[in-house]
Formats: structure tokens, C-alpha cells, sequence
């Protein structure tokens, strides 16, 4: 009887209606005070973002970041639109001049350089969304690693998601840290879902589904430092699963195969 791995089976097709997902970042100076894991620091300002009539603005401070350039050339951004509804669109990028999406958004949950020229990336891109009241910063792309690197993902409509870990690094030797994974339901506040302390070591939280978050919940990884300040990176894992799953049988879910 042949061992089945379910997380396996998720990531290679398998399981109808499952998917994984997995958000990085990092904080280059981490406060006494809590903050996201993303480039700007302090809290990601989604309680800024409101209702869903911003579109993505998206520009370089590099002119060869353009489609036909050396740099980055085209851009993948995956959000959720005003009914929150996971949306994923490719914008060719045009160096300093701001190019902008054809969806209207709610949340941008990634986004990554898809195609480059032999610099690959030459700028920092920055992304905005404008609305008809706001303008907001709501992240960067390094050409280091040419993606979003923040830990917030808020839950598609008609799903579920399950936490699978959450893990946290950091630069900082001479003092403890404490970091959470915070949510915040759809018409609720942030509150913690998770919560660990650290001194100096990086440290792994396995929950394995026990943590469920319903649709159009906001999820994001915080962390404070108790003392000295520093980098720090973090990640969490999910299992996110459609409402209209099509149930598979117990034996494979147990991870066994009859």
C-alpha cells in the first residue's frame, strides 16, 4: 500500500479545487512597536485601501525596465476585485511611466517580474493604488529578488484557507522578538491568530489546518522586537480550498491509498 503525501498531491494537481499558498518577506528594521513583513515598514495599510475602485499603478525608477528593454519587461499581479474575486493580469511595464491595470482592486496578494532582458531588472518597481479619493503605496519590487516581498494575503471569495505553518528569522542577537499571524475577518478587526517568541534563532510554527480563516479575511505576519532593532524575515504556508470542493475519498485525505 503506497504512502500518499497529501500536501504533494495539493502542489501536483491531484486534489480538485485545493491549492497551496506561500508568502515571503522582510522587514529591514523591525520596531518595539508590531509590523508587517514588507518593504516600507511599520503596518501594511490595507485599513487605507476601502472599497474596490483602485486600479494598479505600477512604475520603475529605471528607464530600461520597459518592454523592450534590458531590465524587467513585463509584470504578473495577482489581487482580488470588488466582489473578491482572485483576478490575475500581465502589464508591460514602461520605465518611469506609470503603466496601470484594467481590473479594479481590493488586494494585490503578489506580484512578480515575469519577463526581463539580460539585466533582468534594472530599477525598484513601485506600486500604487489610486482610487478616486487615494493613492497609495501598497508595495516595491527589488531587483534583488524581483518580486513582493510581504507577508499579507487576504482569503478569494468562496474559499476557505488553513494555516500550514508560519515561520520567522531574524538579524537581531542581543535582544527576544515576539511575532504573530494576525486576521482580520471580513467586517472585523485585526486580531492574533498565532503568537511565538524568539532570541536570535529562527523558529518554525507548525499548525497543520488547525487555524482555519473564512473568505475575504485579511491575514498578515507581524512581529515586534523586545529590545534592539534589526532585519527580520518571515513566511507563512496555507491550504486554500474552493466551497464548491468536490469531496475526495477519506483514505486519500489520511494521506493513504487503498
Amino acid at each position: 500500500m503506497p504512502f500518499i503525501e497529501p500536501k504533494l498531491e495539493i502542489a501536483k494537481g491531484n486534489y480538485t479545487n485545493h491549492s497551496h499558498v506561500y508568502q515571503i518577506g522582510i522587514n529591514n528594521s523591525i520596531s518595539t512597536s508590531y509590523e508587517s513583513f514588507w518593504s516600507e515598514g511599520g503596518i501594511y495599510p490595507t485599513s487605507s485601501i476601502g472599497v474596490a475602485t483602485n486600479l494598479l499603478h505600477v512604475s520603475s525608477s529605471a528607464n530600461e525596465d520597459t518592454l523592450e528593454g534590458v531590465g524587467a519587461r513585463t509584470l504578473t499581479i495577482s489581487g482580488l476585485d470588488a466582489d473578491y474575486n482572485a483576478v490575475t493580469e500581465t502589464l508591460n511595464l514602461q520605465g518611469k511611466i506609470a503603466v496601470s491595470s484594467s481590473n479594479n482592486l481590493i488586494a494585490i496578494n503578489d506580484a512578480f517580474v515575469a519577463t526581463g532582458g539580460p539585466r533582468q531588472q534594472s530599477g525598484s518597481l513601485s506600486l500604487y493604488l489610486s482610487g478616486s479619493t487615494t493613492s497609495l503605496l501598497i508595495g516595491n519590487i527589488d531587483n534583488e529578488h524581483r518580486r513582493l516581498m510581504q507577508t499579507h494575503y487576504t482569503v478569494p471569495a468562496g474559499n476557505k484557507a488553513y494555516l500550514q505553518n508560519v515561520t520567522c528569522n531574524i538579524a537581531v542577537t542581543s535582544s527576544a522578538v515576539e511575532f504573530a499571524i494576525f486576521q482580520r475577518p471580513s467586517g472585523s478587526i485585526y486580531r492574533s491568530s498565532t503568537i511565538n517568541t524568539t532570541f536570535g534563532e529562527a523558529i518554525i510554527t507548525n499548525t497543520d489546518s488547525s487555524i482555519e480563516f473564512d473568505e475575504k479575511t485579511e491575514i498578515d505576519l507581524r512581529i515586534k522586537s523586545l529590545g534592539s532593532t534589526g532585519i527580520a524575515s518571515g513566511q507563512f504556508s496555507l491550504i486554500l480550498v474552493s466551497s464548491s470542493n468536490i469531496p475526495v475519498e477519506p483514505a486519500r485525505i489520511e494521506g493513504f491509498l487503498l
